[in-house]
């Protein structure tokens, strides 16, 4: 390989944050790594993860000591600052949920060429600690490029900084990594799949490692749990300004305090809920796919409704959005809309006609319908509730079966 003066200055940044990721990780997340020794010192392969946070590439890497490359979601290079650094550490763009050939090109030119790639084949962050079931296509990519797999496991990750909280919190991070593993040509893809799956599964009941605490621990959960627990309420949790690890519910009176470990412990009785199954109960009440008010349903066939919401599109080489609509959001359960005051369209798209619905970094809520990408912002409303119910009725109108694929 020749050594331009661009990856030379790519090198030298790489080593360097390499270096401050180091000592933060040593000293604030107190990173404890097992099976490093097992990784390979030279040669291709792909490393792949659980997604657990947004520091993973991070986590995942660190004790691996070689350059990296990094299949990152294409929304972060979008970010200012962030999308240059990452480019520049050796991250290249994947567009979520979709076939992306590009990006499949890409990585295969990288391991052909001897590089380690990271990828994260769960496709999103968890929400709740839950592992996601692997994207398809992860077991013919191993398949056809021969590829050796080493795999990492990502133990209390999520616990440091829920995807949907803003502050984080002080957890040790617990990483392990496997033995390389090759797969017999007999081997199928779906069987490849299944490994991947398992290799990654993680404990989502895990209890962080003490010392661990961490301040307003309750910020942001109302947008998760859009309903709640308890009397199911929609937008029934709030957090309590007076002590911001506590949430509670004005309609039937129930109190929670977060803790360390992601879970609601209730104030009168003591007990705990994990907020993946709290989560679990809200979406049981409502169904699958989700119908949020059901006289709303019966009485106008409508299921979601914003007052006012807005639209954009997101352009190649742009780094500002394009307006395409503003006005009140409607959804049925086949189309998408925006109307104005007088209750005419002036933006529609049927369900079916998204190839994926996701939440990205910000909580913004993406729709991709043929040859676009899309933002939708429906104010005073959360977009985790939109993605939820979209999601759902877009998987029912293509004929899924089972839940929808997480976002």
């Amino acid at each position: 390989m020749s050594f331009t003066p661009r990856l030379w200055a790519q090198r030298i940044l790489y080593a360097f944050a390499w270096s401050v990721c180091l000592v933060v990780c040593l000293v604030v997340f107190r990173l404890k790594v097992q099976g490093r020794d097992r990784v390979p010192r030279d040669g291709p392969f792909l490393l792949l993860g659980n997604h657990t946070s947004a520091l993973d590439p991070v986590w995942a890497g660190l004790a691996v000591p070689r350059f990296l490359k990094y299949m990152a979601s294409e929304a972060l290079f979008r970010v200012p600052l962030l999308g240059w650094f990452i480019r520049n550490v050796g991250a290249f763009p994947k567009q979520k949920f979709v076939r992306d050939d590009t990006s499949m090109e890409t990585l295969e030119r990288l391991y052909q060429a001897g590089n380690v790639i990271v990828m994260f084949p769960e496709g999103t962050r968890t929400w709740d600690g839950r592992s996601a079931p692997v994207r398809a296509g992860i077991g013919a990519l191993i398949k056809r490029l021969n590829a050796r797999v080493v795999f990492v496991r990502n133990k209390t990750g999520f616990l440091v900084q829920p995807r949907w909280a803003p502050y984080p919190r002080y957890v040790p991070v617990e990483v392990e990594y496997s033995e390389p593993f090759t797969f017999p040509e007999s081997m199928s893809v779906e069987e490849i799949a299944a490994v991947v799956g398992e290799q990654i599964h993680v404990d989502p009941e895990v209890r962080a490692r003490r010392p661990a605490f961490g301040r307003r621990r309750a910020v942001g959960l109302p947008d998760y749990l859009w309903a709640c627990p308890r009397c199911f309420t929609l937008g029934g949790l709030t957090v309590n300004p007076d002590h911001m690890s506590q949430t509670r519910c004005a309609a039937c009176g129930g109190a929670w305090l977060v803790t360390v470990d992601a879970r609601l412990k209730d104030l009168r009785s003591g007990e705990e809920l994990s907020i993946a199954r709290a989560f679990d109960g809200i979406d049981g009440h409502f169904g699958s796919p989700a119908v949020v008010n059901p006289q709303r349903l019966a009485a106008e066939g409508v299921l979601l409704r914003a007052e006012r919401a807005t639209l954009t599109r997101l352009v190649s080489g742009k780094k500002r959005p394009e307006p395409v609509a503003e006005g009140e959001a409607v959804l049925t359960q086949t189309r998408l809309s925006l109307r104005d005051a007088a209750g005419a369209e002036r933006w529609g798209v049927e369900l079916t006609a998204l190839r994926a619905v996701s939440i990205e970094i910000g909580n913004q809520l993406r729709l991709l319908p043929p040859n676009e990408t899309l933002v939708l912002s429906p104010e005073g409303q959360s977009t985790l509730l939109w993605s939820h119910v979209l999601r759902g009725w877009v998987h029912h109108q293509k004929g899924g079966v089972g839940e929808a694929p997480p976002g």
